[in-house]
């Protein structure tokens, strides 16, 4: 069995960064998600608010490694 390594100092540091700005995302888009809107709709808007943030949205980012759609 394979030993699980401690994440540094600085990955940490990373993961909270990044657990911060999806908290902003999904902050905004509690307030947008509303009877009648699509997942389509949904899904553009968190789009345009990681492109916002310049950030990559992570299934984005997994369609781009696996080359097909999610």
């Amino acid at each position: 069995m394979k030993k699980i390594k401690a994440k540094t100092d600085t990955q940490i540091k990373i993961m909270a960064e990044g657990g911060k700005r999806l908290g902003k995302v999904k902050k905004e888009l509690k307030g947008q998600i509303q009877e009648g809107r699509n997942a389509a709709e949904i899904e553009e808007l968190a789009d345009r608010l990681f492109l916002k943030l310049k950030e990559k949205h992570h299934l984005k980012w997994y369609q781009d490694i696996i080359g097909q759609p999610v």
